[in-house]
């Protein structure tokens, strides 16, 4: 009986030491995996934004070439070509003016020059104004294009809007 005693409460103390170095065991690597943990989503992040100004820097370089290209189709007569440069630099920022007011340019010079894509000339350079109002080379390319379409009481009105701008200016 005694000896069964002793070996029960061997067993136990077994049991908890076990127990003990479990519980050490399991403390020690959540505290180590935490931290580990926590270097790594510190690392994760700081490539995230690593990432996202390589991103933006490769957009803005996709962006200026794409705005240079454009600009060579432009001056060489390549409407078609312009136009697509412009509406891909504009897939990649779209809330830059200088790519917008390049491709409704564009557009623009196409319907003056070939008599084609006149409404889409129309469409691109109304928006451009209704969200610039102040832009006096938005009134200049709407008065160049509606003198050319025969609307000339238009290409009047935008005259008037660009003298009223440029006397603020001054």
């Amino acid at each position: 009986n005694k000896l069964l005693k002793r070996r029960r409460t061997q067993t136990i103390i077994n049991i908890l030491f076990f127990a003990i170095i479990i519980i050490v065991t399991i403390s020690f690597s959540y505290y180590f995996l935490k931290s580990d943990y926590e270097k790594g989503k510190q690392y994760n992040q700081s490539q995230k934004s690593k990432n996202n100004q390589t991103k933006a820097l490769r957009d803005e370089i996709n962006y200026n070439h794409l705005i240079w290209e454009g600009d060579n189709y432009f001056n060489n007569n390549e409407w078609y070509a312009a136009i697509l440069d412009y509406k891909i630099a504009i897939e990649i920022t779209p809330n830059r003016f200088e790519a917008q007011y390049k491709l409704a340019k564009a557009y623009s010079f196409l319907c003056k020059i070939k008599n084609k894509e006149c409404e889409k000339a129309k469409y691109l350079i109304d928006s451009l104004i209704n969200h610039n109002k102040d832009s006096v080379v938005l009134y200049k390319l709407r008065a160049d294009y509606r003198y050319h379409i025969g609307d000339t009481i238009g290409s009047y009105k935008d005259f008037s809007i660009i003298d009223k701008l440029t006397m603020n200016i001054q």
